[in-house]
């Protein structure tokens, strides 16, 4: 496909500073449209029977617990239970990656550790891996805030795993779901760490600092956008 798709990505945030950052930059260089939902601040959730409105969804990241009760939560699954099946493709950030896999039927929960800060991710030994991430180191530094973990679907093959959190990104047909935040731009990491200072855990093996994370980004996020740039782009090249 060239040119500009007929349709929109739907992005779809989780909470109003959970936008999506260097995703809209590619999509803005890329020439593609989308429209933005905020479920954060009251949007309704699409019927799966409006799916056909756009060529893709992006799921964002958020506060919130997939295991929680609540009624759009409920609403989100049916959407990507039926965005799954009918192969719509999907990019899908920490929550929104639990979201696909808890679709799928697979089991959400709280992590033994939280993750949060600049932490290494280790590429699979599968081929698609080397599709995905080939050129790129073995070990990615990618930034990470969650508290829960997913189990992978049946049929999603693993790229990326984690030391404390092994479960940090696959793909799933024309789904591409990740733990981390390859989204981040320095500006929302500086929003983050101000708008979640009380949910910020102690400092500890998985947890850093404030000023550690502050700091790590400078050095750390140019390699991570350019790793976003390459998911971004094989992403794409599988549903344009």
């Amino acid at each position: 496909m060239s040119g500009r798709t007929p349709r929109p990505v739907l992005i779809i945030q989780h909470f109003s500073a959970g936008h999506a950052g260097l995703f809209a930059e590619w999509l803005e260089r890329r020439g593609l449209e989308s429209e933005v939902i905020c479920l954060g601040d009251g949007a309704a959730v699409p019927a799966p029977a409006d799916l056909d409105r756009w060529a893709a969804l992006c799921l964002m990241g958020g506060p919130q617990h997939v295991y929680e009760e609540q009624p759009w939560i409920r609403d989100e699954l049916a959407l990507l239970r039926a965005a799954v099946d009918a192969d719509v493709p999907i990019v899908a950030h920490c929550l929104g990656a639990q979201l696909v896999s808890a679709a799928c039927g697979c089991s959400v929960s709280r992590a033994a550790q939280a993750e949060v800060g600049w932490h290494p991710v280790h590429r699979s030994d599968q081929p698609l891996a080397e599709q995905w991430l080939g050129g790129l180191p073995q070990t990615l530094h990618v930034f990470q805030w969650h508290e829960d973990s997913f189990e992978r679907p049946v049929d999603a093959i693993p790229l990326l795993s984690g030391e404390h959190c092994p479960e940090q990104a696959y793909v799933l047909g024309r789904t591409l779901a990740m733990q981390f935040h390859i989204e981040i731009t320095s500006a929302m990491v500086q929003d983050w760490l101000r708008i979640g200072a009380d949910r910020l855990p102690p400092p500890g093996p998985t947890v850093q600092s404030a000023a550690v994370i502050r700091a790590a980004t400078t050095s750390r996020l140019p390699a991570s956008a350019r790793v976003a740039e390459r998911l971004y782009d094989h992403w794409f090249g599988h549903w344009a």
